[in-house]
């Protein structure tokens, strides 16, 4: 059937549309084609549907539904291979790996938030961050975005291996190439995806040290979207962060069209993944986060067993103030997590110093304080003996603080000490 309709379409439209192939657990293999057309034509194929046996679903326009949750002051197939690690893999042999303390003084201030101990006032002057640094790393971190500038110094000990999957308007329009092509709703280059990135492995701005790096480089449409996840399912990446806010989650506003996305994330957590979503900016609208992915934390915690856990979404916390008793507050642009006390990660998110054009930036926004969350889990299944993701993310829950004054919600840290 699948065939007879690729046929039909060729003949209808030429062949410059573009197939994406999504398998889903339980539901086989769904062809999507993306393709140019004209309401005649959308009127011809949709007669496909009344079909004794018909040869669609329906169709649905695309349209950009995605922004980055910041503000700022190898072209591979979707059906990648690969081997994600899950939490009852009798294959993973023990590891002891080395592993050594490093500190590194004069550390941006939301990164030194990481390393500051308990009950301790944060202070105005910048400290240093204390790391661990394993020896190795097994899980490289999955970023969804415009990409990254490999160019820029922060990406200097993982730029030989890195690894690129194009979305399908990225090659529709030719532009599958190593940079970093992330603009703001204005449409400025704003090096977003570089900041992201960077939040989570950067060689003086990130969390982990030692991580390796796959970029799923696409564009804010719908279809790109729905791709990337598919990349993320289909190459077993295993954790990923996607830093984008996207349209309003009421349920008037959340169709079929956004059906098939929900579906592959729930095929990666079931398959022992980790996705770190952003929370949101838009505190003036809602205190809780109300948009799509961020929305689906309630329901993947009452459906998922046993890896509810593995979507993580993430509040941004204040890193800089004129006031010591201020750092460590809710930023007043960030949204919450809809579960409350028990399931929300809070990081850094403001004046976040980061890879930017030509060196670095300062930038607010909920999806720089996701990459922190994600870099942390991923350093603490480097450096455990067994390599466990539910533990890891437990573990970064539960050593989470807050910073003094304690009626400040609770941020994340890597049980270091770096104000000595």
């Amino acid at each position: 059937m699948c065939s007879e309709l690729h046929n039909k379409l060729i003949e209808l439209l030429g062949k410059g549309g573009i197939i994406l192939r999504v398998e889903l657990r339980e539901k086989g293999i769904t062809d999507f084609w993306l393709v140019e057309a004209n309401p005649e034509i959308i009127a011809y194929v949709l007669r496909w549907k009344s079909q004794p046996q018909p040869l669609v679903k329906d169709v649905i326009e695309d349209y950009k539904a995605f922004e980055p949750t910041g503000i700022t002051y190898g072209n591979v197939s979707s059906d990648g291979s690969g081997a994600r690690t899950t939490t009852n893999d009798s294959r993973l042999p023990d590891r002891h790996w080395l592993k050594s303390i490093f500190l590194q003084q004069h550390a941006p201030r939301d990164l030194s938030m990481i390393s500051w101990p308990k009950s301790t006032r944060f202070p105005k002057k910048p400290y240093g961050y204390r790391y661990d640094r394993p020896s190795q790393s097994a899980y490289p971190i999955g970023v969804i975005d415009g990409g990254i500038d490999p160019g820029n110094s922060e990406f200097d000990g993982v730029r030989h291996d890195l690894r690129w999957y194009y979305g399908p308007s990225i090659r529709a329009n030719d532009q599958a190439r190593e940079q970093d092509d992330s603009t703001d709703r204005y449409g400025k280059r704003n090096f977003h995806g570089s900041c992201v990135a960077s939040k989570a492995i950067g060689s003086t701005v990130g969390v982990s040290r030692t991580t390796q790096l796959t970029i799923f480089k696409v564009s804010s449409w719908l279809s790109d979207a729905s791709w990337a996840f598919a990349a993320v399912r289909n190459s077993r990446t295993p954790i990923v962060v996607y830093p984008w806010a996207t349209i309003d989650a009421a349920p008037a506003k959340l169709g079929p069209d956004l059906s098939t996305i929900k579906d592959i994330i729930s095929d990666i957590l079931e398959d022992g993944g980790i996705i770190v979503v952003s929370a949101g900016n838009a505190q003036h609208r809602s205190a809780l986060a109300d948009t799509f992915p961020s929305t689906l934390e309630r329901e993947f915690r009452r459906t998922l067993q046993p890896n509810r856990h593995a979507f993580i979404v993430v509040g941004a916390v204040r890193s800089s103030s004129d006031f010591w008793s201020e750092a460590g507050s809710i930023a007043k642009f960030s949204q919450r997590s809809l579960l409350g006390p028990t399931g929300e990660y809070w990081a850094p998110g403001e004046a976040i110093r980061c890879a930017g054009e030509k060196g670095q930036q300062t930038v607010d926004g909920t999806s720089y304080a996701a990459p922190m969350v994600a870099g942390l889990i991923v350093n603490w299944m480097d450096i455990a003996p067994r390599a466990d993701p539910l533990r890891a993310i437990l573990k970064t829950q539960m050593s989470s603080r807050p910073i003094a004054p304690n009626r400040y919600p609770p941020v994340i840290w890597n049980e270091l000490d770096g104000s000595q």
